[in-house]
């Protein structure tokens, strides 16, 4: 009769039956306590560099070397130590080849409209953040791959006559904020939206009161007190 099986337990959070990601000195650690350990940056207690601290040193974030950790956690590209996210690759290498691709002219290059936007995305400190938004809205993704290719034109038309407008509305946001688009005041836009998705499921005078009383009153309010758009 074969031995019962325990389940898997975390030598951190002791936690049973987590998918175990590793093992390392104290024991198996689980997925989550490996990504939140492979996060934090700061001085090592045992060698004070400033490192990644993957590790634990009498109960405190240590560097791998002095944690015993047998693992080189330096990206096999740029050199930061970091998580690994692909092939040794860490987020913001892989952020950098999903753009490239994303951002392509179908010439190799990435399309110089849309430079200032790559360059921002590239740059910016949050890499894991940008990975997981792009992976979570394939309208923003789709859409900026066919501004780079030519296949739709960049202006606010294409944003406001997307098949859903709000899944593109940040990715609108970040033209405008990078000079790609031409400023607007989106809260007076989302206001005159707003009235015409309420007034569709009336009747139709009643509907034409509304609108005009919404844009008699209100709209001319909001457009005297916005500022100017840069």
């Amino acid at each position: 009769m074969s031995r019962l099986r325990l389940p898997d337990r975390c030598a951190r959070c002791n936690q049973t039956g987590a998918r175990i990601a590793t093992t390392w000195p104290e024991g198996r650690t689980c997925r989550r306590c490996y990504q939140r350990a492979t996060r934090i940056h700061g001085i090592c207690p045992g060698c004070g560099d400033d490192r990644l601290l993957p590790g634990l040193i009498d109960g405190q974030p240590g560097c791998a070397d002095c944690a015993g950790i047998p693992k080189d956690f330096h990206c096999t590209r740029c050199g930061r130590e970091d998580e690994p996210v692909r092939t040794g690759l860490c987020a913001h290498c892989c952020l950098i080849d999903d753009l490239t691709d994303l951002f392509d002219d179908t010439t190799g290059q990435t399309n110089p409209t849309l430079a200032p936007l790559f360059d921002a995305l590239t740059q910016q400190a949050h890499a894991r953040s940008a990975r997981v938004w792009l992976s979570k809205n394939p309208h923003a993704t789709k859409l900026i791959r066919d501004l780079a290719r030519g296949i739709i034109p960049l202006e606010h038309a294409t944003f406001t006559k997307h098949s859903d407008p709000r899944k593109v509305a940040f990715l609108r946001e970040l033209c405008i904020e990078h000079g790609l688009l031409e400023s607007v005041h989106l809260d007076i836009e989302h206001f005159q939206i707003w009235v015409n998705t309420k007034t569709e499921v009336l009747e139709p005078n009643d509907g034409r009161l509304v609108k005009q009383f919404a844009r008699w009153v209100h709209l001319n309010r909001m457009q005297r007190l916005a500022p100017p758009a840069s």
